[in-house]
């Protein structure tokens, strides 16, 4: 009959030999990494030839090779959003004329890219960390369409940025978000 482990014995310091230690593996970047305070706009961005930083003909995550794909997306969350401000932006065909206004980069600056070759938008953090779209209709808008129903920017609580980004701690906006700062 063996002897009863109490709780104490779970968290009881083990003797560790020399032969069990594994010294930690160090992976240099080319990101400079020694100044905390820098702001990350200031350091040197990756350069790939694989990145296209517009949104509306860059190749989809799932299509890099496995391998690689964090690599690229932290190369990406250091270039941050493409958010082009010295273009003329189009008006669409609608009897309204409207385009896109590039205050909404300063109330969405975070994830909100534009395309200038669809004339649509983006989600930076949802292009980044979204697998494949959720079934829900216009689920992939901000991911691979692209976004352009510009009457429906604002129209109030019904604004299709305010619900991309979803009300629910756990809208797959801000777990795409979450994935990015773990990242």
């Amino acid at each position: 009959m063996s002897k009863r482990k109490t709780i104490d014995a779970f968290f009881k310091k083990k003797d560790v030999s020399n032969s069990e230690i594994r010294t930690p593996v160090v992976v240099e970047t080319n990101v400079n990494t020694s100044m905390p305070d820098e702001h990350p706009s200031k350091c040197p961005k990756l350069q790939f030839e694989e990145i296209d930083r517009d949104p509306g003909t860059r190749k989809q995550i799932c299509e890099f090779p496995i391998n690689k794909q964090d690599e690229i997306r932290r190369a990406y969350l250091i270039n941050g959003p493409y958010q082009p401000e010295d273009i003329v932006y189009p008006y669409n065909n609608d009897t309204h004329r409207r385009r896109f206004q590039p205050l909404w980069f300063v109330s969405h600056k975070d994830w909100l890219e534009y395309s200038p070759s669809t004339d649509a938008l983006y989600c930076l953090p949802c292009y980044l960390f979204s697998k494949k779209p959720i079934g829900h209709p216009g689920s992939d808008v901000f991911i691979s369409t692209g976004f352009n129903n510009w009457k429906k920017v604002k129209d109030g609580m019904n604004c299709a940025l305010i619900r991309h980004e979803g009300k629910e701690p756990n809208s797959p906006h801000k777990i795409a978000v979450k994935c990015c700062e773990d990242l």
